[in-house]
């Protein structure tokens, strides 16, 4: 499970896929969007949609607030209570969910999963850029060309030794995983985390990448549980 204490906050690069629950039959899931976005904003809707077009499973974009602002000012525990909440009153998650986090909605993903008691279960979370080790700059005030997460491997959890700017860790050198802060280490000792990158700026994927690497986590199969993955190698995909 995820805690997110011992955690610096930020932006972020590639893609994690965390698998905590073994499920082979289709469930929905939700999609979290980043900081200066809102659900009911065109990319993130078409997002939503997408993945329910090539997954055939229902997906729903959960907004906080006004979403544009108060991803930007409001705490991000505060944004987690709210979803856990909304989580809670959808009689379509009763059953198991989905997560499918973007950017900064990784955070709230991630409080979700640890937070929200008395929730239904996730089954299967989905990273697409989160700024899991936190940022060291904001360059704009992963991705092979995410410019808005920096160190780009803080989307794998990676990042710099404490109180230092060399050299960079990979997330299996850090402390939050060698002493399993977050449960991280557990999970992938177990054979459910894989860590993929892909070509592209930051959240931007080609919608092949789209089919092969996020739908099949999405669809009506096993999940993870017939093979396992190499933990230690950071596979570059292409489209």
């Amino acid at each position: 499970m995820f805690s997110m204490g011992k955690k610096r906050s930020g932006l972020a690069v590639a893609l994690v896929f965390l698998v905590l629950v073994q499920v082979s039959v289709s469930v929905p899931f939700i999609v979290l969007h980043g900081i200066a976005a809102s659900c009911s904003q065109g990319k993130e809707a078409n997002f939503t949609q997408l993945l329910t077009n090539l997954s055939g499973s229902p997906g729903y974009c959960i907004e906080v607030g006004n979403g544009k602002r108060d991803s930007w000012f409001m705490p991000l525990m505060k944004q987690t209570e709210i979803v856990c909440e909304k989580v809670k009153q959808m009689k379509e998650l009763r059953q198991g969910y989905n997560i499918v986090g973007r950017s900064q909605g990784n955070l709230v993903a991630r409080g979700l999963i640890e937070f929200c008691d008395g929730g239904p279960p996730v089954f299967n979370y989905i990273s697409l850029a989160g700024p899991h080790a936190g940022i060291s700059s904001v360059p704009l005030c992963g991705f092979q060309d995410d410019k808005v997460i920096v160190p780009q491997d803080s989307s794998w959890f990676g990042f710099y030794p404490d109180g230092a700017f060399k050299p960079l860790l990979s997330a299996q050198q850090t402390k939050l995983y060698t002493e399993d802060w977050i449960g991280l280490k557990t999970l992938d000792d177990a054979g459910k985390v894989k860590f993929v990158s892909v070509k592209g700026a930051h959240i931007i994927m080609a919608d092949l990448d789209v089919v092969k690497y996020i739908v099949p986590y999405l669809q009506n199969q096993p999940s993870f549980q017939q093979k396992r993955f190499n933990r230690k190698t950071k596979e570059t995909l292409r489209p």
